[in-house]
């Protein structure tokens, strides 16, 4: 049975958006990756592969809430990528008032919690998964 995709528009001009920010500043040719690999982008500089990104945008401010959260599909997902290719993965956040990025999984020296959670909105239990959240400050403010 095929899941559905609840991915809108809106939120592919988010990610887009960000990829974009990435491209111009680190001088990175970002490619939209195939849905099966379930992270977003992967750049290149000057015809190597730098890593891999998943993009969100938060309809709050940075510090609104002490945590961010990502399912674990993302986070067993980035792991996998990079125990294949040696290359890191990487979360980017737009909020109203910022932009930020950290590697995930999370760096061993950050403290994670675990839980479960995801979307209850959907009415699709597949929405839930164990999610980990990390600190806000473990994102590193983008300019």
């Amino acid at each position: 049975m095929t899941r559905p995709i609840y991915e809108s528009e809106e939120d592919r001009k988010n990610e887009q958006a960000l990829a974009d920010y990435l491209a111009e500043r680190h001088d990175l040719l970002m490619y939209k990756m195939p849905i099966k690999l379930h992270l977003d982008y992967f750049a290149t500089r000057g015809g190597r592969g730098v890593g891999f990104f998943e993009m969100r945008r938060r309809k709050v401010n940075m510090y609104h809430y002490d945590t961010m959260m990502l399912g674990m599909h993302k986070i067993q997902s980035a792991h996998n990528l990079t125990a294949a290719t040696g290359l890191p993965c990487f979360f980017v956040v737009q909020w109203n008032d910022a932009k930020g990025i950290c590697r995930i999984p999370p760096e061993e020296n950050v403290s994670v919690r675990w839980d479960w959670g995801g979307h209850n909105n959907r009415n699709d239990p597949q929405d839930m998964e164990p999610v980990a959240y990390w600190n806000i400050s473990t994102f590193k403010e983008l300019k």
